[in-house]
Order: C-alpha cells, then sequence, then structure tokens
C-alpha cells in the first residue's frame, strides 16, 4: 500500500466510524508523523533526539544500531496473522467502544 492508497483507506476507515476527514487532513496528519522530502516528520525527530516513539498496541519506533526500526506490539501482529473471522470479531468489539480494554477476549 503506497501513500495514496493509505490515505484513501484511511479516509473510509474514519468515515465508518463517524468521523469526517478530509483526505487532506489526513494527509497533513500522515506527513505531520511520517514526515516529508522537505522537512522531517515527528517521528524521526524523536529519534534523532534520542527518543524512542511508541503506539500503544501497534508497536515502538527505535534506532537500532543508529538505524530506525519499527518493533511491532501485540495488535500488530495479532491483526496481521489473525484469520478473516477472528479480524471480524476484533471489530465488532472494538466498534462497542473506543477506548477498547481488552477485557472481552478478542485478541485486539
Amino acid at each position: 500500500m503506497d501513500k495514496n492508497a493509505l490515505v484513501e483507506a484511511t479516509v473510509r476507515t474514519t468515515a465508518e466510524d463517524g468521523w469526517q476527514l478530509s483526505q487532506e487532513q489526513v494527509e497533513q496528519e500522515i506527513d505531520a508523523l511520517s514526515g516529508t522530502g522537505e522537512q522531517p516528520g515527528t517521528i524521526a525527530q524523536a529519534l534523532k533526539g534520542g527518543e524512542r516513539v511508541t503506539l500503544l498496541g501497534f508497536g515502538d519506533f527505535h534506532l537500532d544500531d543508529s538505524e530506525p526500526a519499527l518493533r511491532p506490539r501485540a495488535a500488530l501482529n495479532e491483526y496481521s496473522t489473525a484469520t478473516p473471522a477472528d479480524r471480524r470479531d476484533s471489530a465488532r468489539c472494538a466498534a462497542r467502544t473506543r477506548v477498547h480494554i481488552h477485557s472481552c477476549g478478542c485478541g485486539s
């Protein structure tokens, strides 16, 4: 998936959740996090400053021998290896509440 496809998918996903974000807004958010050719994003700036960036459930960005790296966490690992039925169950569970506490046993 390239950046354009990521933006389009994010706009669709947020619309399904009842949010009204434009493609331009989503692209600006992605650029702010990941950076552009002209300007580093907040993740790169944090890594340069010696910080680790943790996105709870997704993973953390860190420097590994001076090279940027991503260490995936449970939500990313479980979702990428889950069956389609597991993903549907997890999505239904997460849709019930914005703050997903993982007490339902859905694995997300």
